[in-house]
């Protein structure tokens, strides 16, 4: 509907109104209100209302709707009739619109990879997923639910059970050692600052409860930037927060497991979006005030600038391909948390706040934000009766990570053997012939953290992970329950094997491939090579390309294994079935998994090696030879005596990368350095 609006006329008439009264000698509510009601008319004036029918096969033509009618005519006819000249007549008209769907399906198709991304993947998503579209659940009494409504509701309540109340009473204390003499009190919302945010949103994002319209907000930025930038301090300053703020629309986003068991789901909160643009310049500055008071420690890798998956992988890899080729055992106990951002106790959250710096308005703001918060949960048109929120940060908000990872800051600094952690995930490692009691010793600490700070593991889910030929396979406790013993462990998305070899990740990588390989061929009877190139790119090659530099393979088999997949996928296209797959590559502007790989590794070299990750991730060795030909970052391969050190990315990667010319490795940007790789692989090959 707003892309029919005229947004030229919607910011003349802002401009024009009351919009630029509001200011500080306004109450809050008044501020927005106004805002409110400005924006409300400024949509009733000037976007028409239309009713836009979606259609769900876009291929569909007038001459198909024709022969549609034709074919039900002509059946009709033949069953009054019975004659079997009608009934040709009958079987004429549906071969011929059996033939016309089937030549503008294929058209269609056959343009669809010069479609916008939009409506591109929104065809896609709906041809490669299942087919079945009944909406259904299992109640607590076993019923099978169907009504939206009904639905709504048990989401409601399996949600409502996520949260548990905080016992009333003294809090615990902090050690004084660790509070911050530092503090971040305010936040200065700039003009400039909100006009960038309000621009950045994307414009198929969904409204919050508010409805205000990603769209509406876009493109009157400039009009709108100055106004809300007041809103959003006189917030800060006075401590309160509008109420649709306090509200979120939840939307169950399925996990895995049981699709008609509510527990198997996720609560994704959308609120506010001007609450979340607030969000989002607090978290901004809130982040680097932790990071660099040195609050969030380096190894806490989760939703933090310079921060990954992969570099709290390479950091524990690293470790542990040492630990083995110096032929010591290694033990890794996975810790799991029940439903951990839904039970962050708000009143001891906002105790270590305050502890790390965080104080004056800023402190009061957040206090106030948290608080008496609401939900309800959405199904199609449905929604369940509004339920309050009695601990936790939002899931799906903007602040939500950044305070979990304030909350857990010193559970991260609590281990005395090493650890790493994404948000809740954590692991904690250690040589159990070198230090036996370590992990034990920590286990416990765990236990009296989680006592302390009202935070429960789930202990059927944490596991130990033995590596290493002499490991004596030790037996771990955790709340009185031993942990299961694993020979694999999905950590962060790689399957780690007891053995550091890759053939088990490489197996379920190629098995999500070929299941993709298979919904595609089934999904599009004549698949263009434009097409198929979009498909392959936007579907298929971030799941080969996904944390490569951690399991890159070094066998024959697994690497055979691997490019055999991508192979297989390039034969879709009939166009391209029966040429080789050089040239299957080239038509389709693709290169090899291997080559990629390798393209791969020395971009991640890139990024450690110029400081891109703010963890201190220091794997590299560099030389200290000044008389060597070529740039000065030349790397020095160390001496191993295990495979799984060989390949690790520091022994494999050294060779490559001290053969790259000057220009390659001086570029000042991470896109300079890989348009000039790729410019530099094009002419060696």
């Amino acid at each position: 509907m707003y892309r029919l609006a005229d947004f030229e006329a919607i910011k003349t008439y802002l401009s024009g109104s009351e919009l630029d009264s509001i200011n500080f000698n306004m109450s809050l509510e008044i501020m927005y209100n106004t805002l409110e009601r400005l924006l409300n008319v400024s949509v009733e004036r000037f976007v028409p209302v239309r009713n836009i029918r979606i259609r769900d096969k876009p291929w569909i033509s007038n001459t198909i709707k024709y022969l549609i009618r034709e074919k039900k005519k002509m059946w009709l006819q033949y069953r009054r009739s019975n004659d079997n000249e009608h009934y040709s007549q009958y079987r004429a008209v549906c071969n011929k619109l059996k033939t016309a769907i089937r030549s503008s399906k294929s058209s269609y198709e056959m343009n669809l990879a010069t479609k916008s991304s939009k409506e591109f993947f929104k065809y896609i998503n709906k041809t490669l997923t299942s087919k079945v579209r009944t909406l259904r659940l299992r109640s607590a009494d076993g019923d099978v639910l169907t009504l939206p409504s009904a639905i709504a509701d048990s989401f409601a309540i399996e949600f409502e059970h996520n949260y548990v109340s905080e016992p009333p009473g003294a809090l615990p204390s902090l050690c004084p050692n660790t509070r911050s003499i530092n503090n971040i009190h305010t936040v200065i919302f700039t003009e400039p600052e909100v006009l960038r945010v309000l621009q950045s949103f994307k414009l198929d994002s969904c409204p919050g409860p508010d409805g205000f319209h990603p769209i509406l907000l876009n493109k009157c930025a400039s009009v709108l930037a100055k106004p809300i930038a007041a809103i959003m301090q006189q917030s800060l300053s006075v401590g309160s927060v509008p109420n649709v703020w306090r509200s979120a629309t939840v939307i169950p986003v399925y996990k895995k497991g049981d699709k008609l068991n509510p527990a198997n789901f996720r609560p994704i909160s959308l609120t506010s979006l001007l609450c979340r643009s607030m969000e989002k310049i607090i978290s901004q500055q809130l982040t680097e005030f932790c990071v660099n008071n040195n609050i969030l420690k380096p190894n806490q890798h989760g939703f933090l600038p310079g921060r990954s998956t992969i570099s709290n992988l390479l950091e524990c890899l690293n470790k542990w391909t040492k630990a083995v080729d110096n032929n010591q055992p290694i033990d890794i106990v996975y810790l799991d948390f029940k439903k951990a951002f839904d039970r962050v106790p708000i009143r001891r959250l906002l105790l270590k706040l305050e502890h790390y710096g965080v104080r004056g308005d800023l402190l009061r703001w957040i206090a106030e934000f948290l608080q008496n918060r609401t939900f309800t949960v959405k199904i199609l048109t449905e929604h369940s009766q509004a339920t309050p929120v009695l601990s936790g940060v939002p899931q799906g908000s903007v602040l939500g990570p950044i305070l979990f990872n304030i909350y857990v800051s010193d559970l991260a600094s609590l281990f005395n053997c090493p650890s790493a952690l994404f948000a809740d995930d954590t692991k904690i490692f250690t040589n159990p012939l070198e230090n036996p009691d370590g992990l034990s010793n920590d286990l416990k600490l765990v236990e009296d953290w989680c006592d302390k700070w009202l935070l429960s593991t789930n202990e059927a889910k944490c596991t130990v992970l033995h590596i290493g030929s002499n490991n004596p396979h030790k037996s771990y406790y955790l709340n009185g329950i031993e942990l299961q013993s694993v020979k694999q462990q999905r950590d962060l998305g790689v399957i780690i094997s007891s053995d550091l070899k890759w053939g088990s990740h490489i197996g379920a990588v190629v098995k999500k491939v070929n299941s993709l390989r298979y919904l595609v061929a089934i999904s599009f009877k004549n698949i263009y090579p434009a097409l198929l190139e979009r498909i392959y790119k936007s579907y298929v090659r971030p799941i080969f390309d996904y944390a490569a530099p951690v399991w890159n393979p070094y066998f024959a088999g697994d690497i055979h294994v691997l490019e055999q997949a991508q192979r297989r996928f390039t034969k879709l296209s009939p166009a391209l079935k029966h040429l080789p797959y050089e040239q299957r590559l080239t038509a389709l502007h693709l290169s090899s998994l291997t080559a990629r790989r390798i393209r791969g590794d020395l971009i991640e070299t890139y990024k450690i090696l110029h400081g891109h990750y703010t963890c201190h991730l220091s794997l590299f060795v560099l030389s200290t030879n000044l008389h060597l030909r070529g740039h000065n970052l030349k790397l020095v391969r160390e001496r191993f005596y295990k495979l799984c050190r060989q390949h690790f990315l520091t022994n494999r990667i050294p060779n490559l990368w001290n053969t790259l010319p000057d220009d390659v490795i001086a570029a000042s940007s991470l896109n300079a350095f890989k348009n000039r790789l790729d410019a530099h692989f094009s002419n060696s090959f």
